[in-house]
């Protein structure tokens, strides 16, 4: 596991070369969301179910974008602060609430709790952010109703959703630990609180469990990255077999 498709391509490839003729399975090596959605896709099709979808960036966008061009400036039911409505419909908002929601989708944060931290620390716009998500969540169930059920997640989701999936279903996740013989994680210091979460589960029954990461060459924080999680990393992962 790593951060980023490019890395899981080129590590990929340089693993391919060291084992060539030695093994007869590809290696797996994928980025956190891939192999959320792989497991997620994996789950739909063993329980007949629709396979789920990946909500594209634009596509996230899109929406955002439509249900802020739909707020009245005079009658906002979401409240948003005054001094904000006059950017409501720039691209630069959408994508800035965008980023917001995925950031607390990583933490598993929903709009109660969004709404409790921002008037804890007296954030105007967060409570209204929350009233914003449950819109949004509300029109995302919409849209997977019309598609027979095929939920559509995005990047951020896709761990949490994966991470839902094995903690509901003890045989699935007895039978997805079994399927891995280890697990590598390369740049952990750009991983998220979800991403550690989905990897607890599948690497906390002990097994083998080798990390490699550098707390000082995180460079992703504004992407969700938190690179606190390597200084707990031994204390919560004690089967690891080494972390450097």
């Amino acid at each position: 596991l790593t951060f980023g498709r490019r890395s899981a391509t080129a590590l990929r490839h340089r693993i391919e070369a060291r084992v060539a003729g030695r093994v007869v399975h590809e290696p797996l090596v994928r980025t956190f969301p891939a192999y959320a959605f792989g497991l997620l896709r994996r789950a739909a099709a063993e329980r007949g179910e629709p396979s789920p979808r990946l909500l594209t960036g634009p596509e996230q966008d899109l929406i955002i974008r439509e249900l802020l061009d739909a707020v009245d400036p005079e009658e906002d039911p979401i409240g948003w602060p005054e001094h904000l409505r006059p950017a409501l419909r720039t691209r630069a908002f959408a994508e800035q609430l965008r980023d917001l929601l995925m950031r607390a989708a990583e933490r598993g944060i929903g709009p109660v709790e969004l709404a409790r931290l921002g008037e804890k620390i007296g954030r105007a716009d967060w409570p209204a952010a929350a009233r914003f998500l449950r819109e949004y969540v509300a029109v995302l169930a919409l849209r997977d109703a019309t598609t027979r059920g095929s939920a559509a997640f995005d990047a951020a989701e896709l761990t949490r959703a994966a991470a839902g999936l094995l903690m509901d279903d003890p045989a699935l996740l007895e039978a997805e630990r079994r399927r891995l013989d280890f697990v590598d994680v390369d740049e952990l210091a750009d991983t998220d609180p979800a991403q550690l979460d989905l990897l607890h589960l599948i690497a906390g029954g002990g097994k083998p469990l080798v990390a490699f990461a550098d707390p000082d060459s995180s460079t992703f924080a504004f992407r969700g990255a938190d690179p606190a999680g390597v200084y707990g990393f031994t204390h919560r992962f004690r089967t690891a077999s080494g972390a450097v």
